[in-house]
């Protein structure tokens, strides 16, 4: 895969150079006439001599990338983990191989369109669309010749930090360190983000988000980002006039506004990359949040699966919970147990809530999920007294309950530690509950500012061992429990894993990642500096992020997470056993050698043009390192960006398909649970491969037959399908 994407980037180059020279040849005056010429400069093509311009212009850009293109491909397969093509190298060469297809096409357009008498009434149109792609590929140039910069600086360090290592006998064994080999990181260390913006602060970025955003990605899910960027503009106009305002004021102003920028393209672009500069965390909030409004969270009923139980819960949390401890004995859980440490890092004033909310999500209504105030559930609501009405005698409405899970899914949603909630996910996992056929519980923990780390995590851990406590009020019997998370949710998830291990409580069978945030600091990386041109997460808003979920500890600790990436096992002196605990649970990636080394069996989802794939791949190198590749997997979506799993229903095949894997790899990860746990009471001997479908129950809400059970002839029953027993009727 990497060595098709090079070449392609390499041909790419040398076709686009070839185009260009005739172009320029063309222009310089050889083959064009005065008429033409004059009728083009007339109506804004330019005229010969500035298209010639322009194409030598082009060319010379062309050479400075070839060299910068090569080196960031070695880099490229050096970092790749065998079996995988995927890191930060790659991705900036993906969005170059993107962007020169689409240079070329319109460079290709103006050379098939130069000697036609219409020529003169199209220059305009067509320099103006190479222009603007040049632009882009001038940016490019830029974060190429920064990255090879920044990589080759690193490595540098790294060679010498190695040097030293071995010169006093304290050289980390292999395993431990950044790679577990001669890799190196792929982080920037020495680097931070105040370099990077001096390197771009000097470019006009706004062409990324005017009329060519989204080249990058597939069709479908191009014009949907665009529809993203263009509400992301316009309602930064409303949010300035209406923040006070009730949401519908808001939502006119925004669609008022959006018209108008629909219609000036570079417009969009200057104030989108003005709102993202000005780093407001109340916009950011406010703009996320938008999926939180009532007709956002009605959508996910309306696009996902139906499911017969969907109900908020609140978890308390004002007392601790005793739980078994691995290998004999109990261990108290508390929502905090050094309040002294609350305080310092919350605040003294700062009082942590009472009590957590969470959404239960089943396909099939469970036994232990009965709730007597649920009107659906005792069939007393009026939708369920008018399908009861007309209803043939024999037949009723109410919903079978069915025997319990073995199988449970813990899910932390994402939203960067400060916005968004289970409701704003519910739209895949509604599918999700229906492919694993399990109760999901989705945790909603404390966002930033108002709640700041490391609340999230003892929110998380503690919703994870009061759902071990009562899994039967969930629906399962708990043979299986698996954590998922995508974003900040992948962090939480992953944090809760190395919790049960600190306190030796049951682990998850098994953690999901999907794109997760497992290295919060700041520093800069190959697919970081993609995150110039990302719709959701742009370099400021990933800053912004991090800051506002854990600003203190950041600044104090941050130059002590750099030194522990790059060697995790080294000796810390001064810093308090606590400190260090909270450092991985911050970023995951610096964990100890002996904890991921017991980490569950864990699934890395990734996706190529995503800012956060390198802190994928860093993870999943040091997984291997520890000898942890049969049952550590990663995986790098290609073409698809940060937070796709909210964008599925666009109709993307890349997105559609990434979404079916994860289902099917959830469910493979809780048979294998199962089987694991079965062969610890001594029940089984082999370990499942693949999740048994289950032929015996229909997945049709059908009306459930009291006496008679064979229906009228002729009855049809509700669901995803209809029986006709007369084949005439």
């Amino acid at each position: 895969v990497g060595s098709r994407l090079q070449s392609g980037v390499h041909k790419g180059l040398r076709e686009l150079e070839r185009e260009l020279e005739a172009n320029l040849k063309f222009f310089s005056g050889q083959n064009s006439s005065s008429t033409t010429n004059a009728a083009a400069a007339a109506v804004g093509g330019g005229g010969p001599r500035e298209q010639a311009r322009l194409c030598a212009a082009a060319l010379a850009l062309v050479e400075e990338m070839k060299p910068l293109a090569g080196k960031v491909a070695e880099q490229a397969f050096l970092h790749d983990l065998p079996g995988v093509t995927g890191n930060g190298y790659w991705a900036l060469l993906r969005v170059l191989d993107c962007c020169l297809s689409r240079l070329l096409s319109k460079v290709k357009n103006l050379s098939s369109e130069r000697e036609s008498v219409f020529f003169a009434a199209r220059a305009s149109t067509l320099m103006g669309a190479v222009k603007a792609y040049l632009d882009i590929f001038e940016i490019l140039k830029h974060l190429f010749e920064a990255t090879v910069d920044f990589g080759s600086e690193q490595a540098g360090k790294t060679t010498e930090t190695r040097r030293a290592a071995r010169a006093s006998g304290a050289e980390e064994e292999k395993g431990n360190g950044s790679g577990g080999g001669d890799e190196g990181t792929l982080f920037f260390l020495d680097v931070g983000m105040e370099q990077v913006h001096e390197r771009i602060d000097k470019l006009d970025l706004s062409v990324l988000y005017g009329d060519k955003f989204g080249y990058q990605y597939t069709y479908r899910l191009r014009h949907f980002l665009r529809a993203i960027v263009l509400t992301a503009a316009s309602y930064s106009k409303s949010y300035s006039k209406h923040s006070d305002d009730h949401y519908v004021t808001q939502l006119a102003s925004t669609y008022m506004h959006g018209l108008n920028f629909l219609m000036r393209p570079a417009k969009k672009g200057e104030r989108v990359l003005e709102q993202y500069n000005q780093g407001d965390i109340n916009f950011v909030k406010s703009f996320w949040n938008l999926t939180e409004l009532p007709v956002a969270t009605k959508f996910g009923a309306v696009v996902g699966a139906s499911v017969e139980v969907c109900r908020v819960l609140n978890i308390p949390s004002s007392s601790p919970i005793s739980m078994p401890k691995v290998g004999g004995g109990e261990v108290s859980i508390a929502m905090f147990p050094d309040k002294d440490e609350m305080k310092a890092t919350c605040g003294p004033e700062y009082e942590a809530p009472t009590s957590i909310a969470a959404r239960l999500i089943s396909y099939r209504r469970l036994q232990g999920q009965e709730k007597e105030e649920d009107p659906e559930a005792a069939g007393r609501s009026p939708i369920a007294q008018m399908q009861q009405m007309h209803l043939p005698p024999g037949l009723s409405w109410a919903r079978k309950t069915r025997p319990a899970s073995p199988y449970l899914v813990v899910h932390f949603h994402g939203g960067g530690f400060i916005a968004q909630s289970s409701a704003s996910h519910e739209v895949y996992l509604r599918d999700w509950a229906k492919g694993i056929d399990a109760p999901i519980i989705s945790i909603d923990y404390g966002l930033a500012p108002e709640h700041p780390f490391p609340l999230a995590v003892e929110q998380s851990f503690y919703a994870y061992c009061w759902a071990l406590k009562h899994a039967a009020e969930l629906g399962s019997t708990a043979e299986s429990v698996i954590c998922v998370g995508d974003s900040a949710g992948g962090n939480l998830a992953g944090v809760v894993a190395l919790r049960c291990l600190e306190e030796r409580v049951r682990p998850p069978s098994g953690v999901v990642m999907l794109y997760p945030a497992l290295f919060l600091h700041d520093t800069p990386s190959p697919s970081r500096m993609i995150s110039l041109m990302d719709p959701l997460l742009p370099l400021g808003t990933l800053q912004m992020c991090m800051y506002t979920y854990a600003s203190s500890f950041i600044e104090e600790h941050g130059p002590i997470m750099a030194a522990l990436h790059q060697n995790p096992g080294m000796p810390l002196s001064g810093v308090a056993p606590a400190t260090r605990r909270r450092m991985h649970h911050l970023s995951p990636l610096v964990a100890p050698d002996h904890l991921l080394a017991a980490f569950p069996p864990c699934v890395i989802m990734a996706s190529e043009l995503d800012p956060l794939l390198d802190d994928s791949v860093m993870l999943a190198r040091r997984m291997r390192g520890l000898k942890r590749s049969a049952d550590v997997k990663l995986k790098v979506v290609p073409l698809l960006p940060h937070g796709w799993l909210n964008m599925y229903f666009v109709g993307d095949r890349t997105s559609l398909n990434a979404s079916n894997e994860v289902i099917v790899l959830i469910k493979q990860m809780l048979a294998n649970g199962s089987a694991e746990a079965r062969m610890a009471r001594g029940e089984g001997r082999e370990r499942a491969t693949s999740p048994e479908p289950n032929l015996e129950e229909s997945d049709e809400d059908a009306p459930v037959v009291k006496d008679d059970p064979s229906p009228p002839p002729g009855m049809w029953f509700p669901g995803e399908g209809f029986s006709t027993p007369n084949p005439d009727a």
